[in-house]
């Protein structure tokens, strides 16, 4: 436990009288000791088949900046954080990891593999930031999830990126059943269409239920990393 020298308004059931004691003529209090609020898993899908659009005004990026905002949140909250990607990929893991995280993220690039239960595998809070979804990817996900874990589901509607299709290219929106499935086995489901703020989103979230462990109920405005 630490201890630093009383300032004016300082609680003083806070003051250390032995610490106090040892100098003269100044009174010493606690320092509060830090909080760990468990674990948490933030989950980029990054598959090159559920993303629309391009560069900076694609699905992609916007995933990636909900990614790296809500994971720089939860850092700010205490929290150890694993970031994954959709294969299973650890792109960051541990506490004091934002400047790996930003890194890691800066050079996400759209993937060919597909979704694995290891991307969500732990327990605490499950954070996962998903474009187009299909019923057996969602399936994947509600079984990989362990029970008593809170699980958010950030689904982007990357139809409202693509723009009008070209003849023959892929579907690369959500199966309208794939959310309702979430949300049927106890996912919070957030819609994020183009153009959505990444602070509302996280404040849709945590008012969708219970508060997040560690989270008030009505958080401050998450930072958006660019």
């Amino acid at each position: 436990m630490g201890v630093r020298p009383y300032r004016s308004g300082d609680d003083i059931r806070t003051i250390h009288w032995r610490a106090s004691a040892r100098h003269e003529d100044e009174l010493m209090v606690r320092l509060a000791e830090p909080v760990s609020h468990g674990g948490a898993v933030v989950m980029l899908d990054h598959r090159a088949i559920a993303h629309a659009g391009t560069g900076a005004t694609g699905s992609l990026e916007t995933a990636v900046r909900l990614a790296a905002s809500i994971t720089v949140h939860l850092l700010a909250a205490e929290h150890q954080v694993r970031l994954t990607a959709h294969s299973g990929t650890v792109l960051a893991a541990g506490r004091d990891i934002q400047d790996d995280v930003l890194a890691a993220l800066a050079v996400v690039e759209p993937d060919t593999r597909t979704m694995t239960a290891s991307s969500i595998a732990g327990i605490g809070l499950i954070v996962a930031v998903l474009a187009a979804l299909d019923a057996p990817t969602a399936r994947l996900l509600m079984a990989a999830r362990l029970r008593g874990t809170t699980a958010i589901a950030f689904l982007l509607d990357t139809a409202t990126w693509a723009g009008t299709p070209r003849s023959g290219s892929p579907d690369r929106s959500t199966d309208p059943s794939a959310g309702a499935l979430l949300q049927s086995a106890g996912w919070r489901v957030v819609p994020v269409r183009r153009g959505d703020d990444v602070a509302q989103a996280w404040s849709r979230a945590c008012q969708a239920g219970a508060p997040v462990s560690g989270l008030p109920p009505r958080p401050a405005p998450i930072p958006v990393v660019s």
